[in-house]
C-alpha cells in the first residue's frame, strides 16, 4: 500500500492542472520559490592562474523538498559532516576552499615557473526541469588540472514536490531491466553516429565485442531522470566511449516506454497515452 500511495503521489506530474510554489501552495507561475548562492576566488600560484567557482540555485519554502535537495547539493559539492545542511553559501564556501587548494596543489606539483593554461574547476548545480509535482536538479563540473585536456561530468535528479523522495531507478520495471538496457543502447547507435557522422562503422562500434556480436552497454552510474515527457541517461565521460564522445545523452518518451511495458507498473498508470 505505501508503494502504491508513493507512486500515486509523486508522479502524476504529466496532468500538470496547478502548479507547486515552495511554500507547498498553488502558485499562478508554476514553478517553486528559489534561492541562489555563488562563490568564487581566482589567483596566481607562481606563474600559474587558478580560479575555482561555483553557483547553486535551489528551491526553498518546501521543507521536505528542500532538506532532501540540500543533502543532494551537499554530496555534490563534497562536504563533509563539518558543514551545516541548512547553510548552502557554506557549501559553496567548502567547494570553493577544497578545489582552490587542490588546484594550488597542482600548480606546485608542476613547479613555480611552469606556464600553461588556467587550471580551474567549476560546478553549477541548478533547476532544469519542473512540472506540478516533479523538480529536476542539474549538476554540471568542468575541471582542468593541467594536461591534454579537462574533465566534464554531467548528470540530473528527479524529485517529488510532495515529499522531496528521489524519483529515479525506481520507476523502471525492474523484471524488465535487461529490456531497458536493450532500449537504451538502441538510442546509443544513434546517438554514436551523431558524434561520429560518416566516420561511424556499425562494425567498429564500441557496443560491439570483438567478434562483431552485440555487446550491451550498462545502464549509466549516474542513473536517471525525468525532463519534460521523457526518461533521461547521461553517460558520463569514458563511460561508454573515448574523452570526444563527451557525455553521451539517451532520451526515451515516457510513453513509449509504458507501450513497451518498461515501467514500474503503478508509475506507468499515471503516463497519459
Amino acid at each position: 500500500m505505501k508503494k502504491i500511495m508513493f507512486f500515486a503521489a509523486a508522479i502524476m506530474f504529466l496532468a500538470a492542472c496547478s502548479n507547486v510554489k515552495g511554500d507547498g501552495k498553488n502558485a499562478n507561475n508554476g514553478t517553486v520559490e528559489k534561492d541562489s548562492v555563488s562563490d568564487s576566488v581566482t589567483f596566481r600560484e607562481g606563474k600559474q592562474d587558478i580560479t575555482a567557482q561555483v553557483k547553486i540555485v535551489f528551491p526553498v519554502g518546501n521543507e521536505a523538498l528542500e532538506k532532501s535537495v540540500k543533502e543532494f547539493i551537499k554530496e555534490s559539492v563534497g562536504a563533509n559532516d563539518s558543514v551545516d545542511l541548512k547553510d548552502v553559501r557554506a557549501m559553496a564556501h567548502y567547494y570553493v576552499e577544497t578545489k582552490s587548494k587542490k588546484l594550488k596543489g597542482e600548480a606546485e606539483y608542476e613547479g613555480t615557473d611552469s606556464v600553461g593554461p588556467a587550471l580551474y574547476s567549476s560546478l553549477e548545480i541548478g533547476i532544469m526541469y519542473e512540472n506540478d509535482q516533479i523538480i529536476t536538479m542539474s549538476v554540471k563540473e568542468n575541471i582542468y588540472l593541467g594536461g591534454p585536456h579537462g574533465a566534464y561530468t554531467e548528470k540530473g535528479v528527479t524529485f517529488n514536490k510532495a515529499d522531496g523522495k528521489v524519483i529515479g531507478m525506481n520507476i523502471l520495471a525492474q523484471d524488465k531491466l535487461g529490456d531497458v538496457k536493450k532500449a537504451v543502447n538502441d538510442e546509443l547507435v544513434n546517438v554514436f553516429k551523431s558524434i561520429m557522422g560518416k566516420d561511424y562503422k556499425e562494425a567498429e562500434s564500441m557496443l560491439k565485442d570483438e567478434n562483431g556480436k552485440e555487446k550491451l552497454a550498462e545502464l549509466p552510474n549516474s542513473g536517471l531522470f525525468i525532463q519534460n515527457d521523457s526518461v533521461v541517461f547521461i553517460y558520463q565521460q569514458y563511460e561508454v566511449g573515448p574523452y570526444y564522445f563527451g557525455t553521451p545523452t539517451v532520451k526515451i518518451s515516457l510513453k513509449d516506454m509504458k507501450k513497451k511495458g518498461l515501467l514500474e507498473t503503478e508509475f506507468a498508470k499515471s503516463v497519459k497515452e
